[in-house]
């Protein structure tokens, strides 16, 4: 009676734990996709979205398995009918890092084509890759600049990963650096820098955005003893010995002239030489015999 009270037990635990427990727990670190299962593995099958170019290696290219990848599945099987055992591992390695939003469908099978429950864990998927804009600051104004200088910084990128740069939506091109300058005009503007990977295609939420201007310098006059103190455009002077109203501040010489160095010689004549008043005497010599 006790033993077969212990061996209902043992079949209630195990058809517990079967109802409960997952037999196949998929997680991705990097290009590996990994495996923990409590069944051995005979073979499987998942689709995919395009995210996935080739795979290969791994556990089930050590037990035998030939894997198949095309334009949307992944196929693996034993031609031999060898297993992945139960266990622990790296299931294949993938051609690119990927996470599991592309990934769906799975269908793993058990001794004698029994279907194993597929679980995933995601808490090893790749950080999507993101870039902050560390220059230009957000709300940065600059005075009549043809171009400005952007510094950004990436994390989580991968090889071939790159930015892309747009100036209110228009695309300004691909740069490989975390600096890179471009041309700009007038106006107001929204600098975009997005993170793509070596396809050219940008991460979903890895964009960041800031807003600036660039104003057109206008120059003004900042001299105060100018005519224009204050005024738009180049500083403007007055002429020598005049104001700025055209009135003469020093003495006129007596040609009428503002400053000038004409005066009247003793005659009264303006600018003369005094020689324009002087009587001429002559002298007459005579001799006479005579009274005369």
């Amino acid at each position: 009676m006790f033993s077969r009270v212990i061996r209902s037990f043992v079949v209630l635990s195990i058809s517990m734990a079967s109802i409960f427990a997952e037999d196949v727990v998929l997680s991705i670190d990097g290009n590996n996709l990994n495996y923990d299962s409590g069944s051995d593995i005979s073979g499987f099958q998942f689709n995919h979205d395009g995210c996935i170019g080739s795979a290969f290696g791994g556990d089930a290219t050590t037990n035998g398995f030939t894997v198949s990848v095309s334009g949307s599945t992944v196929l693996a099987f034993s031609f031999s009918g060898s297993v992945i055992p139960a266990g622990s591992g790296t299931l294949v390695e993938l051609s690119d890092p990927i996470n599991f939003d592309c990934l769906s469908g799975y269908v793993f099978s058990g001794p004698a084509g029994s279907n194993l429950s597929v679980s995933i864990d995601s808490g090893d998927d790749i950080a999507t890759p993101s870039v902050i804009i560390t220059s230009p600051a957000d709300g940065s104004v600059f005075d009549g600049v043809s171009s400005i200088n952007v510094t950004v910084s990436g994390s989580d990128m991968v090889e071939g990963d790159h930015y892309h740069a747009y100036l209110n939506g228009d695309m300004q091109g691909m740069f490989y650096t975390d600096s890179f300058s471009l041309d700009i005009g007038y106006g107001d503007y929204i600098l975009t820098v997005e993170v793509s990977d070596s396809s050219h295609n940008s991460y979903e939420g890895s964009g960041t955005s800031v807003a600036f201007s660039n104003i057109e310098s206008i120059v003004t006059c900042d001299d105060d003893s100018a005519c224009n103190f204050g005024a738009e455009g180049d500083c403007e002077y007055a002429v020598d010995n005049f104001d700025c109203d055209g009135n003469c501040v020093v003495d006129v010489d007596c040609a009428g002239e503002c400053g000038g160095s004409a005066v009247a010689d003793d005659c009264g004549v303006c600018g003369g030489d005094g020689t324009s008043c002087l009587e001429s005497t002559v002298d007459i010599l005579y001799s006479s015999d005579a009274d005369i």
